[in-house]
């Protein structure tokens, strides 16, 4: 997965969908700057890849779903989103996280 390519994907998308199988390449050409397991759902990350900052997760249809953002401070904050709601989710409130937005 080449990271100009993805820069040209995010133009017209939110949400870049790639199958789990590419994880391990994307991993191997961007720096991982943060990296928390959800204990549910895989890890999230945030990657710096080139100049972009990407915020990784695995869906729960196992797709390896990615976000662009311009600040690491707005990936972290998904993150950190992302951490509160499977914790809720461990507290049995029935929540989802809805990865496709």
């Amino acid at each position: 997965m080449e990271t100009k390519e993805l820069l040209k994907d995010f133009r017209n998308k939110k949400v870049l969908l790639f199958p789990k199988s590419e994880l391990d390449e994307l991993l191997n050409s961007c720096e991982i700057l943060i990296e928390e397991d959800t204990v549910i759902n895989g890890k999230v990350r945030a990657l710096k890849c080139e100049s972009i900052y990407i915020f990784q997760e695995i869906t729960n249809k196992d797709e390896l779903a990615l976000r662009k953002f311009t600040r690491l401070k707005d990936a972290e904050n998904l993150i950190n989103d992302r951490l509160a709601i499977y914790e809720n989710m461990w507290n049995g409130c029935g929540c989802k996280v809805n990865y496709y937005e």
